[in-house]
């Protein structure tokens, strides 16, 4: 047995006068998708907590912004305002 996932979609299907006389559904396979979002979502969660045992931050260079997120204890390390930008 295996788990599939999928995106179902709806549409009428209308005569001349606008009468409904069918529906078309079609599905898309998202399965892929859905596997690496939650695979995604572990990778975080774990790498959440390894920062939380070791008592680190994490911080995020944007280079189109040329700007810079860090986390709460990445702040509380370096001495930043927790609230202002950096």
């Amino acid at each position: 047995m295996q788990t599939f996932y999928f995106n179902f979609t709806y549409k009428p299907l209308k005569d001349n006068a606008g009468k409904v006389w069918g529906i078309l559904n079609t599905a898309t396979d998202v399965t892929e998708l859905v596997l690496i979002r939650q695979n995604l979502a572990e990778a975080e969660e774990g790498m959440r907590l390894a920062l939380d045992a070791a008592e680190l931050g994490n911080w995020e260079l944007d280079t189109l912004s040329n700007s810079i997120k860090c986390d709460e204890r990445c702040r509380e390390l370096y001495g930043f305002d927790q609230e202002a930008p950096i």
